[in-house]
């Protein structure tokens, strides 16, 4: 009789819904359960009760019974057209308690909540990854799997996403309606024009937390944070080499390609990026940017700036395994590594001599040219090197800021003390083949090997006698001229040679013994 009257009076003990019939209390309480008895034979998906089986079957079979007045859309089911509806009629009966956003679907409410809750329930299996709605998990796969099941007509480009395929297909219409009032650029998306507006505004929301760079847009923050992670997940197929960002990657292939579409107009030189021929207009321009706050040089790279910048810091980040010689610059690291594996491909085409650098070659083809166009103002020598000249320059200033630590003799050059060193060290790398003798100095088993050889190119202008050594033509020129330019500083004595003052102090010695 209670079914007659339509008393309810069977409740649900977990919710309080109330049912009029035993079976419909009992096919909700699998709801709760999660207990799933009816099954398509078709999919096999699984539902807790029948009437939801056989709904799931029209959809198998095509039935669509259900259809909008408005704009004639079909649904297999009436729960599917009752929400359709809300798009024609407005409704939106669900409010969310946080912000306040309506909402015509209950679900749509639900996600929405999970939201403000940070809470992503949905997985992926591959990489991990989680998404607070199901949909958005769906597409995610697909990029996984590389579905790109929405394709674009007009050029035949595949989308993953439908959303995806919208904007694209509006560039095609060259629908541009929203324009930035700032500078009039044009935008086929809103998105589109709001990302813009941020390079007018300045503002810059997304901040990294290692280093604290701010970044306008999301997308930049996330590629930053790839580079502090030291990920690399784009690879090139032809040489290996990886890259953090897809963007790096394709003017990379183009590289390879040896494809240079970027012409310089003024000198003809071709360029595969757009970058490199911007970089290399600096050079006819004269244009310098960048200033040194140290120093006040000029740079037209930002990149040489930051390089000069270290050299005042004194920062040395390029190290090498092979000596643990640190270097400021990453090419002068790849130069000494050359020294290394002693691989010297650049060849002199006059006298066949081989350096590790082109660099060296080219100062050397100077030397075969004879062009000395450095010339010294003080005594008119001549040079075909500027640093050269530079050398030579501090024989008349007599600045020796380089000093051994061991004996305090200084140096006006660098090079000068490194060979000083050898002799404390007692480093005879250089060895006579005929007597075996050692030699710190290459230039000290030169001069030992005139006495094998027996030859004196040095010749005295005066009394015609031959020397090997020049220094001793020096010496011997002084007989001539009388000059004693060595003094003993006991008894005031003057000495031609330096050895024969040598020899007088011994004297001195022996008699302050007795």
């Amino acid at each position: 009789m209670d079914i007659h009257m339509g008393v309810r009076n069977r409740c649900c003990v977990v919710c309080g819904k109330e049912f009029l019939r035993n079976g419909e209390l009992k096919s909700h309480m699998n709801m709760h359960t999660g207990v799933k008895r009816q099954e398509c034979d078709i999919c096999g998906k699984e539902f807790s009760r029948r009437d939801g089986l056989k709904t799931h079957m029209d959809v198998h079979a095509g039935v669509i019974s259900h259809n909008c007045d408005i704009c004639g859309k079909e649904f297999t089911r009436k729960s599917g057209l009752n929400i359709h509806m809300t798009i024609h009629t407005g409704v939106k009966c669900h409010k969310c308690d946080v912000c306040g956003e309506e909402f015509s679907q209950k679900s749509n409410l639900k996600t929405h909540i999970d939201l403000h809750a940070g809470v992503k329930s949905h997985k992926c299996d591959v990489c991990g990854k989680e998404f607070s709605q199901k949909g958005n998990l769906k597409t995610h796969i697909y990029v996984h799997a590389g579905l790109k099941s929405h394709k674009c007509d007009v050029c035949g480009k595949e989308f993953t996403r439908k959303s995806d395929l919208k904007p694209h297909l509006v560039m095609h219409g060259s629908i541009k309606g929203h324009i930035c009032e700032i500078c009039g650029k044009e935008f086929t998306e809103k998105s589109s024009l709001n990302l813009h507006m941020t390079i007018h505004t300045g503002v810059r929301s997304h901040k990294c937390d290692v280093c604290g760079k701010e970044f306008s847009r999301k997308g930049h923050l996330k590629t930053h944070t790839y580079l502090h992670a030291g990920v690399k997940s784009h690879k090139c197929d032809i040489c290996g080499k990886e890259f953090t960002r897809k963007s790096d990657l394709k003017p990379h292939l183009v590289m390879h390609a040896s494809i240079k579409s970027h012409n310089c107009e003024i000198c003809g030189k071709e360029f595969t990026r757009k970058s490199g021929l911007n970089i290399h207009m600096t050079i006819h321009t004269g244009v310098k940017c960048h200033n040194c706050d140290v120093c006040g040089k000029e740079f037209s790279q930002k990149g040489h700036l930051k390089t000069h910048t270290d050299l005042h810091a004194g920062v040395k980040s390029h190290k090498c395994d092979v000596c643990g010689k640190e270097f400021t610059q990453k090419s002068n690291l790849k130069s000494h590594l050359v020294m290394h594996a002693s691989i010297k491909s650049h060849k002199c085409d006059v006298c066949d001599k081989e350096f590790t650098r082109k660099s060296v070659l080219e100062s050397h083809l100077v030397m075969h040219a004879s062009i000395k166009s450095h010339k010294c103002e003080i005594c008119g020598q001549d040079f075909t090197q500027k640093s050269s000249l530079g050398r030579h320059m501090a024989i008349h200033t007599g600045f020796k800021c380089h000093e051994c630590e061991f004996c305090g003799k200084e140096f006006t050059h660098q090079s000068s003390l490194h060979l000083h060193m050898t002799i404390h060290a007692g480093i005879k790398c250089h060895k006579c083949d005929i007597c075996g003798k050692e030699f710190t100095h290459k230039s000290s088993l030169h001069l030992h090997m005139t006495i094998h050889t027996g030859i004196k190119c040095h010749k005295c202008d005066v009394c015609g006698k031959e020397f090997s050594q020049k220094g001793h033509l020096q010496t011997h020129t002084d007989l001539h001229a009388g000059g004693k330019s060595h003094r003993c500083d006991v008894c005031g004595k003057e000495f031609t040679q330096k050895s024969g003052l040598k020899s007088h102090l011994v004297m001195h010695a022996s008699i302050k013994s007795h």
